[in-house]
């Protein structure tokens, strides 16, 4: 929200990889970002997606940032090799396209990349270290503040929440 607020240059896409977890379904949810609605559900071939979104991104002079979140489903069934070679190497076949991509998971997933992927995917690695246990009170208890009724939530209740998280 905030990028496309600050900037018409850089066209953001945020995806959920545990429900959008084929190349086809990444790719319809790009052209949804890109083209303003998803090909239709069945008889379109991938590479026409493909085709459609790039060539709009090459006119338009558009940069593509797509953030493939929980990116471990894309390596756990084997389609995160197919979708980062296709976005990042856009720029060889589409004039002007220029494309990055933010891979974020739980897991460093780079050694299960092959070799074509990981000489263009060069990722810098941010961790976030767990939040401690007065860190998780702190947001529940935010949290309850705002979402429930005031008294319905015992705090020794929630004590008892954030052990357990």
């Amino acid at each position: 929200g905030q990028l496309k607020e600050s900037t018409s240059k850089i066209l953001p896409v945020y995806i959920n990889c545990h429900l959008n977890s084929s190349p086809f379904k990444i790719f319809s949810e790009i052209r949804r970002a890109v083209i303003g609605m998803p090909p239709p559900d069945s008889g379109v071939p991938i590479t026409k997606v493909q085709e459609e979104v790039f060539s709009r991104l090459s006119k338009t002079g558009k940069t593509l940032v797509v953030a493939l979140d929980d990116f471990d489903f894309l390596v756990a069934n084997s389609t995160a090799n197919d979708v980062l070679y296709s976005i990042l190497r856009a720029h060889e076949n589409y004039k002007g396209v220029i494309s990055s991509v933010f891979a974020v998971g739980i897991k460093d997933s780079m050694h299960a990349l092959d070799g074509r992927v990981r000489s263009i995917f060069s990722p810098v690695r941010i961790e976030f270290p767990q939040y401690s246990s007065e860190e998780i009170f702190s947001v529940l208890n935010n949290r309850c503040d705002k979402g429930l009724y005031a008294g319905v939530l015992d705090k020794t209740i929630l004590k008892k929440i954030t052990e357990k998280t």
